[in-house]
């Protein structure tokens, strides 16, 4: 069993090998070739079904971008900024490509299909929590410039909002200024109508900025004295927004710390039991109960770090 899985190592340390000495970017070769050729069966597939069967499947894709797990994984590619380079569906295969890969080699070395699927669900698992705690972080900043930006704008409101942006593009955080000003290009040079603009750029901004735009909308459009008064209440929220989050982003940070170093130890204490203890690995590779067991423990332990993420959303008023 151990020299087949030092077999699997040496094939894979090989082949990366080879793929650095040619200069080959793996990640994104890999990434191409499945959006490739998911897209060549899904569309052949498409295609040659009729307009019933073709119903059903428009009608399954929107309630799969209504799901949560849509939404948690496009979350994910907006917060990191990678909307350029992925989709939902994309993402989702290539991970699920990797958790395979690596569940592959466990379900061989134990002899278990059984541990394959089980671990490559937890695998996928584990990197879907790994990944949106990840993004959090760019979450977070990302948020706090919008809030920045729509405190701004407010300031300086008393000529519109258009013009409140034109004036300040230069003092928005250059994290989201490109935005603004593809948002001014439109309305100033390709004649988009200011509602048309403002509400693609709230689709690219997101929830953060969508009672803003609203107000925005219904400035511009009936624009009367005392009417930039309805936007002082976007203030005291992002006001007290940035305090829920704060407090929110220490108690999350250590708990997932201490979460982790916690784990890290435990595999490391388990790894030292099954090299220096003789015939455990035989044991757990004949036993069900062992698999049993083995599998109890990773649902228990990846269950408990990924409600620890999905507790960690958006904090808002009704």
């Amino acid at each position: 069993m151990l020299r087949n899985f030092l077999s699997y190592c040496a094939i894979g340390c090989t082949i990366y090998i080879v793929l650095r000495i040619f200069k080959v970017n793996y990640f994104k070769t890999l990434y191409n070739l499945l959006q490739y050729a998911f897209y060549k069966v899904g569309n052949f597939n498409f295609k040659t079904m009729n307009k019933t069967q073709q119903a059903k499947v428009l009608t399954t894709k929107k309630s799969f971008h209504d799901s949560f797990y849509y939404k948690i994984v496009n979350s994910i590619i907006v917060d990191l900024d990678i909307r350029e380079y992925a989709t939902v569906e994309g993402l989702t295969s290539l991970i699920a490509f990797i958790c395979f890969v690596i569940a592959m080699p466990i379900g061989i070395l134990l002899n278990s299909v059984f541990l394959l699927i089980s671990s490559f669900i937890l695998w996928f698992v584990l990197s879907i929590s790994i990944l949106y705690m990840i993004s959090r972080n760019g979450h977070e900043e990302r948020e706090n410039a919008i809030m920045d930006t729509i405190d701004l704008l407010i300031n300086n409101i008393e000529r519109g909002v258009l013009a409140s942006i034109t004036e300040n593009v230069d003092l928005i955080n250059p994290l989201i200024r490109e935005h603004f000003e593809i948002f001014i290009v439109k309305v100033t040079k390709h004649n988009y109508s200011f509602r048309h603009a403002m509400t693609e750029l709230n689709e690219t901004l997101g929830d953060t900025f969508t009672d803003f735009a609203k107000k925005a909308i219904q400035f511009e459009e009936n624009e009367t004295e005392g009417m930039k008064d309805i936007f002082l209440d976007n203030i005291d929220y992002n006001s007290e927004t940035r305090a829920i989050n704060a407090e929110k982003n220490r108690f999350f940070t250590a708990v997932n710390n201490e979460y982790l170093i916690a784990i890290g130890l435990l595999g490391v204490l388990a790894l030292f039991y099954l090299i220096t203890t003789k015939g455990l690995f035989e044991a757990i590779a004949q036993s069900a109960i062992y698999k049993g067991i083995i599998v109890a423990n990773f649902i228990l332990i990846i269950g408990s770090f990924a409600w620890m993420q999905y507790l960690r959303v958006d904090i808002r008023k009704d």
